[in-house]
């Protein structure tokens, strides 16, 4: 056998240790939108977004690709009840203030390929074996100017009576194709 080119420069990746993005401030690009009913249903969105920006760009993405499955960053958001109004004003003045002449026209799908500010955060869930893990999860959205400035927030962690039969969010997987950014 002959040694591979860059093993000698290759940084051993063993048991899941392997780099991934931390927690903090991102700029994300939204990759599709859905409208449906929520568990409850009420009327929502869903935002599937990717980071568009940096060292990490297209990390969802890629990472989809290699496992066969969707690993993009989900942002759910109620869209009438009106308790959550001023969170789904929120979401899309954050969206506006980050694309300079983009002006909600109440089409969600002129959302696809706009940029936002996010901060991510570590939540544990329990994966299909029943083992509590850490995921990568939006915090919140908020203007492009804002992330800078983001202070990483703690992990969110489960109550000790969490259902272990949950599951990650990254079942469905998106359409293939170049990401709009």
């Amino acid at each position: 056998m002959e040694k591979p080119n860059g093993w000698d420069d290759a940084k051993a990746a063993t048991g899941g240790d392997f780099e991934k993005p931390a927690a903090g401030g991102y700029v994300l690009g939204i990759v599709r939108i859905e409208e449906k009913p929520s568990d409850s249903g009420n009327k929502m969105i869903t935002l599937y977004l990717d980071i568009a920006q940096g060292e990490w760009k297209n990390y969802h993405r890629e990472l989809g690709e290699k496992l066969g499955k969707d690993c993009y960053l989900r942002y759910y958001q109620l869209t009438e009840a009106e308790k959550s109004i001023p969170f789904f004003k929120g979401m899309i003045t954050s969206v506006e203030k980050s694309n300079p002449g983009y002006r909600w026209n109440w089409e969600p799908q002129t959302l696809r390929g706009k940029l936002v500010g996010a901060n991510l955060r570590e939540e544990e869930y329990t994966n299909k074996d029943g083992e509590r893990r850490l995921g990568l999860k939006i915090a919140y959205l908020c203007s492009l100017e804002s992330v800078p400035g983001l202070k990483v927030l703690p992990p969110k962690l489960l109550s000790a009576s969490a259902n272990t039969n949950a599951q990650s969010q990254s079942d469905i997987m998106p359409p293939q194709g170049d990401l709009p950014f």
